[in-house]
């Protein structure tokens, strides 16, 4: 995921993987994470700050939520 979102920045295919991962793994903040910095880039600044607010809820400890 990070090979699509990263280099080329082609967040219009890596949206759809993230949002695959956060589906199979709901409980995992490091997808949220991710997905929150893809649709920030995207423009979707709601949806980013909805996944980094569900991301700093499963692990309030994290330095990168």
């Amino acid at each position: 995921m990070k090979y699509l979102s990263n280099p080329f920045r082609d967040y219009a295919k890596a949206l759809p993987l993230m949002q695959k991962a956060s589906t199979a793994l709901p409980n995992n903040a490091r997808v949220h994470i991710a997905r929150s910095y893809v649709l920030r880039r995207m423009g979707d600044w709601e949806g980013a700050l909805a996944a980094q607010n569900r991301a700093t809820e499963l692990d309030p400890r994290s330095n990168l939520a």
